[in-house]
């Protein structure tokens, strides 16, 4: 946001709330769709001697002032945050006025620097093509990917579907601030351990230690949504191949090592054998926005 205007009005703040909220609505969907097209540092549109520019600063678009440093000579562009504190109905309530950013050499002013270097280049034709391009390959709300990296590191719009292991709540903190704390819930099955259940009004499903299968409605136990399988079998008699002592194993493979001979035969005691396939573990994702 660039400047707030106080207006005479009952209550202690300087804008309606209504349209306080529109205005933080608008700046965040401006950066989520930053954030969706990979543009965390851009400049969109140069100064003028009469104009602002505009510029992508950390995923927030802002304007870009031309002075007090010419580009060809900055090195870094500069954040720059003001406030000011009013008294409201007694309360000192502090209220951020002006946000921007400008060229500058490096090291010349404290705060946040960013090197120009980082900063991509393209027009306003161009970030309407990118956008373009990005609602035809973007990838749908609901679907859930394999995610080969770091939870630290999880890609705009997506939470996970697994328990995770959340050393000093980094994890959870990081999804509270992006999505606000009143629109996801965080479980702790374990100490040190997370899983998001709710998000953005998506029931999150529990993919912890499981794989999809494809749903089948015509089925009892594939109904779409449903979990199942197990991750072992016990042997008893009722569900291993008989052996006749004088003649091979009615079964291909290894028999048990353990068996109880019965009159003629032996029969497997009652065993929990794993019959998972082999497989990689990978973090899944499901997308909420």
């Amino acid at each position: 946001m660039d400047v707030l205007n106080f207006i005479n009005r009952q209550g202690k703040y300087p804008l309606a709330t209504e349209t306080f909220q529109a205005l933080q609505d608008n700046t965040a969907l401006a950066a989520s769709l930053a954030r969706l097209i990979g543009m965390r540092y851009a400049i969109i549109q140069q100064p003028t001697a009469n104009a602002d520019g505009i510029a992508i600063f950390d995923y927030e678009p802002m304007p870009l002032k031309a002075n007090p440093q010419p580009e060809e000579q900055a090195d870094v562009v500069h954040l720059v945050t003001t406030s000011i504190d009013a008294d409201i109905d007694g309360e000192t309530i502090t209220v951020r006025q002006t946000r921007y950013c400008h060229y500058a050499a490096q090291n010349a002013y404290s705060g946040a620097d960013t090197p120009v270097s980082q900063f991509q280049t393209m027009t306003i034709n161009e970030l309407m093509q990118s956008l373009a391009q990005l609602a035809q390959h973007t990838t749908p709300r609901l679907a859930i990917i394999d995610y080969y990296g770091s939870l630290n590191d999880l890609p705009y719009g997506y939470v996970p579907c697994t328990t995770y292991e959340n050393e000093q709540r980094r994890i959870d903190e990081y999804l509270y601030g992006l999505y606000g704390n009143d629109n996801i819930t965080i479980q702790n099955p374990q100490q040190g351990y997370s899983r998001v259940t709710r998000c953005l009004g998506v029931d999150i499903p529990d993919l912890t230690e499981r794989f999809i299968l494809g749903a089948n409605d015509m089925s009892n136990h594939t109904d779409f949504g449903a979990p199942g399988g197990e991750q072992q079998i016990t042997l008893d008699i009722s569900n291993t191949p008989r052996q006749d002592l004088n003649d091979q194993w009615e079964y291909p493979g290894t028999p048990p090592t353990t068996l109880v001979t019965t009159t003629g035969y032996a029969q497997a005691t009652q065993t929990a054998v794993t019959i998972l396939p082999p497989y990689m573990a990978m973090h899944k994702l499901i997308k909420v926005i």
